[in-house]
């Protein structure tokens, strides 16, 4: 657009942006940084601008020894006694999961361990080595992970950049909702609690118990409270009530817990936002989800 087209705008903010797109133009074409004097005081923001792009890069020799070599994987990090982490990548047999956009830990087959579910893609597929599966990781007792994205029904191959977690019919089992790219959204219902997972054998149904939260004081859906529940023989689980998930993903303010053969839990303990605790010595049963709220003391 030549400045004399910028005249016939009759809005004069938007003849003004016209003016400046122009000059930015020209100072970059030419590499000129001077012309951007010509951009009005109170843009300074633009001028700015229209000096960075019409500067000439510093020139920089790159030597690759000279910096710490990068290594492409991904890293599983596990919280110790002490409070610091230990890098368990490869003894739990996770490192590897092609270009991946989002991982978010779960219980999907309620067997007290939680899973890993990857999405994938790059690009639309245009070369064949790009073309990769979403990926499965099956916790194994807490031992190490199995890939068995084919065995749980989760083989796909469309570019997945975010998904989310859910019981999206209720049945105590989380289903899984992802997007994909110049594709229909992706809808996995999880039949653990059927005992029918899709090519899955050996696959025993198990427990599983879900909670929210509500604080009619403060913070409503209580983002950020934590959960801690006990059963079976002195075994314990813990979870964060949280909405962020992953890139570009959100979940429900929901937690779950799978209970394995277990059928009810005997206590449960709520750590609230602003750090105070409620423990709650009742025993409940799985198959139900439970819904606990904090009304406002009175004075």
């Amino acid at each position: 657009m030549a400045p004399q087209e910028c005249e016939s705008i009759s809005d004069y903010h938007e003849q003004q942006q016209c003016v400046i797109a122009f000059i930015i133009h020209i100072a970059k074409t030419s590499n000129d940084p001077s012309i951007c004097v010509k951009i009005d005081p109170q843009y300074n923001n633009k001028k700015s601008l229209c000096q960075r792009m019409a500067s000439k890069l510093a020139q920089e020799t790159l030597v690759l020894t000279e910096h710490i070599p990068q290594v492409q994987s991904n890293k599983l990090m596990l919280a110790t006694k002490n409070g610091t982490f230990v890098d368990a990548t490869d003894v739990f047999n996770v490192s590897a999961s092609f270009w991946s956009w989002n991982a978010k830990a779960a219980d999907l087959d309620n067997d007290q361990w939680q899973d890993i579910f990857i999405a994938n893609g790059f690009g639309f597929g245009e070369i064949q080595n790009e073309i990769h599966s979403n990926v499965f990781f099956h916790n194994q007792g807490g031992t190490h992970f199995k890939e068995s994205a084919k065995e749980f029904g989760l083989t796909q191959y469309l570019n997945t950049p975010s998904y989310t977690y859910l019981d999206i019919d209720l049945d105590g089992d989380l289903d899984i909702i992802s997007t994909a790219i110049m594709a229909q959204p992706q809808v996995y219902i999880n039949q653990t609690s059927d005992n029918n997972i899709s090519g899955a054998s050996n696959i025993t149904s198990n427990n599983s118990i879900s909670f929210s939260l509500r604080d009619t004081a403060n913070n409503q859906f209580c983002i950020g409270c934590k959960i801690i529940i006990e059963y079976g023989d002195k075994l314990h689980q813990i979870r964060e009530i949280k909405l962020s998930g992953g890139f570009l993903s959100f979940d429900d303010s929901v937690v779950y817990f799978g209970l394995g053969e277990s059928t009810k839990i005997t206590a449960l303990t709520v750590i609230w936002n602003d750090g105070s605790t409620q423990r709650v010595p009742s025993t409940l049963l799985s198959g139900f989800r439970y819904k606990l709220t904090r009304k406002p003391m009175v004075q």
